[in-house]
């Protein structure tokens, strides 16, 4: 009997070394039905532009996460609370949209804290809202930033390829954007990309990128500013059909569409 034990145990330990050491944690974090995770993400007070957006999220059951800046006040609350009753996570870009490290710089950690993080905070755990995400007003960081801002927060959410060009260095291609399903549960800062209004080029990239997460079962951010109906705006703004042109192609490709608390 304790010979069978040890071959037992040698048995379960090759089983979880194959897995690449993930085990259980790994298959509970796994959601079931598909590979691969795409998170959207929306920056700044584009409030009327989400909510009219509400729809199609709903019709694919796909969700995003949502980074207010400024003041949170009635309007904001409101919009939050509608995110949120449809399944959205939601984020806060700061009291001001302020550099992260300029501020730093000038008023220290607790003044930064104070003039940039708490004010929201505190209106946010006042209004019932629990907030868990930070998205760096442009993309603006260093490890002293991060270092504060970890104790409010469980995800950092920053920029990583700027002025990428889809026809030189595609997005499937961008290797640091890419985290393991296994690692981002218990991951700080995650890195972004940033698209617009997904034309031509920029269409067949996200596919790829998308092409990717399916078969390699990985998690990728992108981020945005409005979703707009009309399509005008500037290159971070996302036209309405491009937002459910990238979800219908994650339900083909069976890729999860999440938001940060979901992950």
């Amino acid at each position: 009997m304790k010979n069978f034990a040890f071959v037992l145990g040698l048995v379960l330990l090759a089983a979880f070394s194959a897995a690449g050491g993930e085990g259980f944690a790994a298959t509970a974090a796994r959601v079931p039905g598909g590979r691969g995770t795409l998170c959207l993400t929306f920056d700044d007070r584009n409030f009327g532009d989400w909510k009219r957006a509400l729809p199609v999220f709903d019709r694919y059951g796909a969700h995003a996460t949502f980074f207010v800046c400024g003041p949170l006040d009635r309007a904001a609350i409101l919009a939050m609370r509608e995110l949120r009753r449809h399944g959205h996570s939601l984020g806060l870009h700061g009291f001001g949209h302020a550099s992260a490290v300029k501020l730093l710089a000038e008023k220290g950690g607790e003044g930064y804290l104070d003039a940039e993080v708490r004010p929201q905070l505190k209106v946010a755990a006042s209004n019932g809202l629990k907030v868990c995400s930070w998205s760096y007003p442009f993309s603006s960081r260093s490890v002293a930033t991060d270092v504060l801002l970890a104790k409010y927060f469980r995800h950092l959410r920053t920029g990583a390829v700027f002025g990428r060009d889809p026809k030189v260095r595609p997005l499937a291609e961008c290797d640091e954007l890419y985290m393991r399903l296994a690692d981002v549960r218990t991951r700080l800062l995650f890195p972004s990309a940033g698209i617009g209004s997904l034309t031509g080029e920029e269409a067949k990239d996200v596919t790829t990128a998308l092409e990717r997460l399916a078969r390699t079962d990985e998690v990728l951010v992108l981020y945005a500013h409005a979703i707009l109906a009309d399509g005008k705006g500037n290159g971070n703004d996302m036209r309405l059909n491009a937002l459910e042109e990238i979800l219908s192609a994650a339900r083909v490709r069976n890729v999860r569409v999440l938001g940060f608390d979901e992950l």
